[in-house]
């Protein structure tokens, strides 16, 4: 009977372990809506560093970010561009090959000197947007866009602690 109610215990730990696997995490590049050229690097800065700040901050156990240098070479094997107007939907080829759970992409235009940004995190799933956790209307002089990066983080982060 001890040796039944054990292997129920290491059973019930077991199946436990595996429920709490780890949520992978991707940084997406941001996608220009403005289509200028000009700004194709502000989609890999965006994305560059608040895969950085999100890995300086504390995430809850269960959550792994996936290193830039990862997203990077998938979407350089898929030639993926995302000034292309097929960038949205051909993320998702990106998406399952890095075989995470959530990812972390936005939008932004510049207008009248200013860059305006939004950003989500979507359910691979579903393929829908977090509808509590988003980074909405941020903005920053063109000169100084790198800085709304702090905000998105802190509005992101709150869904992984």
């Amino acid at each position: 009977m001890k040796a039944f109610v054990s292997a129920l215990i290491v059973a019930g730990l077991m199946a436990t372990s595996a429920s709490i696997a780890q949520v992978k995490i991707a940084v997406l590049p941001f996608k220009n809506k403005g289509g200028n050229l000009e700004y194709l690097q502000m989609s890999y800065g965006l994305s560059d560093s608040l895969s950085v700040m999100f890995s300086e901050m504390e995430m809850a156990d269960g959550y792994e970010l996936v290193p830039v240098e990862e997203v990077e070479f998938v979407l350089a094997d898929l030639n993926l561009d995302p000034n292309n107007d097929q960038y949205e939907s051909d993320m998702w080829k990106a998406v399952e090959i890095l075989g995470v759970d959530k990812v972390v992409t936005g939008v932004f235009n510049v207008k009248y000197d200013k860059v305006f940004i939004n950003a989500y995190i979507y359910d691979v799933e579903t393929k829908l947007p977090d509808a509590k956790f988003k980074a909405e209307n941020v903005y920053k002089r063109m000169e100084s866009y790198l800085s709304a990066v702090k905000i998105i983080a802190k509005r992101l982060i709150k869904a992984f602690a």
